[in-house]
């Protein structure tokens, strides 16, 4: 092969260096490899051992370098779609099943996060303040007051375990839009449900793992392609109420902003980023402001300051250089799929930098941090595989 090759994306046709393609397209199959592995090593060395970390890590590889030899070629696009949706229905049926057990705890203690989001909407919806409540693990509700409006009509409807089941298939809808290929969608969404066990754990024990980045992945994705006023709107508080879940997707904002901007401009940036704020504002003020002192969402800051025995200042060293590195990315920002990419590595990196963390302090490996792998386990996947796809990988 010669010293260029011819990439069509989108129905572009351009020319490369090939050294440029050849690294990109490694790095984005490492991002996708990645983005598959590491979001499940707590679970498979709970249940497991290192040793099951170390099998399911190699298994994966081995699928993934299958599946860019193979792939789906033999399936058409109307089959793709006819397949996902009975996708769906076995994962619904598998938390039928299992959820009821799971939520029982028969074999355990089990996840009081399904309560938690039961117990603070329901305070919320009698007009009490949802923050005063506890878990029968006497867990109080950390969660910030988007997450709890968001998990509102799954509560409404029984309980909050049911959020997992609505967003699931919105991967795969933005998926096969953005990939422009329901075949390359499917194979994706079909390796986040079977080589992420994290994925199905959350699904199954009714926790909010796959609503927390994947709602923060559908408000951006419905941003960038809103193209009314009131579309964008809509968009907009849906990516508000997304980011108002944990403080670390506020880090979505910034390369959203950038994104804005070289789509429409900066005035329409400006005006997007000001109404931004005011919603999360709108959000989160009333509910911090009715009692400071009892907001448990300001408990889950121990997240990060746990570690200024080991780095001082932990809490203000980890926030303010991942909230730096996403702004120098951001400006790099030009498409949204860029712009997924610099979430999902802003986020994967709290998690690596928890592991290490959590294992300096511990004088031994830790991988307690990776359960929040889930944070980016969609953005992460979705564009990597995008950027595989574009390199010709």
């Amino acid at each position: 092969m010669g010293d260029t090759m011819i990439v069509r994306v989108r129905g572009h046709t351009c020319r490369r260096p090939q050294l440029s393609v050849n690294v990109v397209g490694r790095l984005a199959s490492l991002g996708l490899y990645l983005s598959l592995v590491v979001p499940s090593f707590s679970l498979l060395d709970k249940y497991t051992g290192l040793a099951g970390v170390i099998v399911h890590g190699t298994f994966v590889a081995a699928v993934i370098w299958f599946l860019r030899r193979t792939g789906l070629r033999s399936l058409n696009e109307g089959r793709a779609a006819m397949f996902a949706v009975a996708a769906w229905f076995a994962i619904c049926g598998v938390f039928w099943v299992t959820f009821p057990v799971a939520d029982g705890r028969v074999f355990g203690p089990g996840s009081d996060t399904d309560e938690a989001y039961d117990f603070a909407v329901r305070e919320m919806l009698d007009g009490n303040y949802p923050y005063y409540v506890e878990t029968y693990l006497a867990n109080s509700v950390h969660h910030l007051p988007g997450a709890l409006l968001l998990a509102t009509p799954f509560v409404l409807l029984g309980t909050s375990a049911y959020q997992n089941l609505f967003w699931l298939p919105l991967f795969f809808v933005v998926a096969q839009r953005e990939l422009r290929d329901g075949r390359e969608a499917l194979m994706l969404w079909l390796l986040v449900l079977l080589l992420c066990p994290a994925v199905m754990h959350s699904v199954v024990t009714g926790t909010d793992g796959v609503m927390n980045g994947l709602s923060v992945l559908v408000g951006m994705w419905a941003v960038a392609r809103s193209h009314r006023s009131w579309t964008r709107l809509a968009a907009s508080v849906l990516l508000a109420l997304a980011v108002s879940n944990r403080p670390n997707f506020a880090l979505a904002l910034p390369p959203m902003f950038a994104l804005l901007v070289a789509a429409s401009g900066w005035a329409t940036a400006f005006r997007w980023a000001a109404g931004t704020i005011l919603l999360l504002a709108a959000i989160n003020l009333p509910f911090y402001l009715h009692d400071p002192a009892r907001f448990a969402p300001l408990e889950g800051l121990n997240r990060v300051t746990r570690f200024e025995p080991i780095l001082p200042y932990a809490g203000y060293v980890l926030p303010g250089l991942a909230t730096s590195l996403t702004v120098v990315l951001s400006t790099r920002v030009r498409t949204f799929m860029a712009a997924v990419a610099v979430v999902a590595f802003i986020q994967a990196l709290f998690v690596v930098s928890g592991i290490a963390l959590s294992s300096a302090q511990a004088g031994t490996l830790n991988l307690g941090y990776a359960g929040y792998g889930t944070f980016f386990v969609f953005s992460g996947t979705l564009a990597s595989w995008y950027y595989r796809k574009a390199q010709g990988e």
